[in-house]
């Protein structure tokens, strides 16, 4: 008798316990949402204006290139944590740091981004985001005296807050912010404070936005449009169900392997400006320059972010060139390596559309539905983020894109082998179908690629 009233004491006890970290996720996760929108929403504000600024001196556009490097970079020396495309500083700072990371960075980061993508450098604005907010909430970790693991999870959550206000998703954004630490393996207790973040930031954005009239809350895409796009294109009858199938898997397996690609492309980038014996800000300004001999040769449309001039006309069906993925893979590969300041995540979704596109295309598939399976697909095999790909679709496209979209995103993720564009994503062990190589669980790719 007395052991069972001791153990139902016990799990009155567990409970209790476990209520209480729920209602602490649940505030910690609104808070840092809150604080982790105003600094969002505030750079996003600004860089809108920069890029409306350099529209109107776009006479000017070759020197803003060169100039803009030479300025970013000396303003990233302030705040050395704000280098990198933004949510890799974010997974370093979790898997290297106890989630370490400078208030400081939050404005280097946003100065230095708003002056490298309205100069034209060829970079996203979602990574920033995820920096920045990832600053601000890893501030808030350190103020409430977290101990290390919360302050894990609380900076995790501003990295949530970016993909969310950014894309629109929030529960891709909770997802990727876990999902994308370790490759194969996905930490279940990260979920919940993120999926808090995620979605507090969002309606935080929104009403921000709407109540200060910012006009600075343009996600990726309109959720709603996005599903109405999708409405029509239900390739599902027992006729078309095998044939598309097929083209879905074949696409896939291209796609897998152009986001292999990708991140091959700006690590050799890297190592190549790495290499050039220069001071950080000329070596920018030389990117700048080789940027700039690019655009005069393939177009200016694969400077900048690139949602407009590519992904949003994939996206609506029309006929996008087919070599524009590879074109887009290397003005990114460039700005990356050279040192310019901004995202990999928002380029991710671009060159993942125009190539879905392109493939649609030349594969007899509708160009919207491919067009998505290959923005998804394509996040999926450069981040090694599946379930994130297809959550993400799903948000966007509806549940018939479901079948496809999964399948597509698994295979991708697959074939695009033992590679991150985030360097300190951990190897949590080997792809399905795919050896281990010289992989090791619990190293991260950047010390398998230094042989570790």
């Amino acid at each position: 008798m007395d052991n069972r009233v001791g153990r139902g004491g016990a799990e009155v006890l567990e409970t209790e316990k476990m209520l209480a970290k729920l209602v602490k996720w649940l505030l910690m996760g609104s808070i840092a949402g809150v604080m982790a929108a105003v600094g969002i929403m505030a750079f996003l504000k600004l860089l809108y204006m920069g890029i409306d600024l350099a529209e109107k001196a776009s006479a000017l556009w070759w020197v803003l290139l060169p100039v803009g490097g030479l300025v970013s970079t000396n303003i990233l020396k302030l705040a050395p944590m704000a280098a990198g495309h933004g949510t890799e500083a974010v997974i370093r700072s979790v898997n290297k740091l106890e989630g370490y990371m400078p208030l400081a960075v939050a404005p280097i980061k946003a100065a230095a981004t708003i002056i490298s993508i309205s100069a034209g450098a060829s970079l996203g604005k979602e990574g920033p985001a995820a920096q920045i907010g990832g600053a601000i909430t890893s501030t808030l970790g350190r103020l409430l005296r977290l101990d290390e693991p919360d302050r894990r999870r609380i900076t995790l959550c501003g990295m949530a807050a970016g993909f969310s206000i950014v894309s629109g998703a929030p529960i891709a954004g909770a997802i990727f912010a876990a999902e994308a630490l370790v490759m194969s393996s996905l930490n279940y207790t990260y979920i919940l404070p993120c999926l808090v973040t995620s979605i507090t930031s969002l309606y935080t954005a929104r009403v921000l936005d709407a109540w200060l009239g910012l006009h600075a809350f343009h996600p990726l895409w309109d959720i709603e449009e996005m599903g109405a796009l999708f409405e029509g294109v239900k390739p599902f009858s027992v006729r078309e169900m095998l044939p598309f199938f097929l083209l879905t898997l074949v696409g896939a397996l291209l796609i897998g392997f152009a986001a292999r690609l990708f991140v091959k492309s700006a690590e050799i980038s890297e190592r190549i400006f790495h290499r050039i014996k220069l001071e950080a800000s000329l070596k920018t300004a030389l990117g700048g320059i080789l940027l700039i001999l690019m655009a005069l040769v393939f177009g200016r449309q694969y400077l900048g972010l690139g949602i407009h001039e590519l992904s949003d006309p994939a996206l609506a069906g029309e006929s996008v060139p087919y070599l524009a993925f590879a074109l887009k893979i290397l003005f990114v590969a460039v700005s990356l390596g050279c040192g310019f300041s901004g995202g990999a995540v928002t380029p991710i979704f671009v060159i993942g559309s125009v190539a879905g596109a392109a493939l649609g295309r030349a594969l007899g598939m509708d160009i919207r539905f491919a067009a998505g399976i290959g923005m998804v697909t394509f996040l999926a095999g450069a981040a090694n983020t599946p379930i994130t790909a297809t959550i993400l679709g799903l948000e966007l496209f509806g549940p018939a894109f479901g079948v496809f979209g999964t399948l597509a995103a698994l295979v991708a993720y697959c074939v695009s082998g033992n590679s991150s564009i985030n360097a300190s994503q951990i190897f949590g062990g080997p792809k399905p179908c795919y050896e281990n190589g010289k992989g090791k669980a619990g190293m991260s790719f950047e010390e398998m690629h230094e042989g570790h």
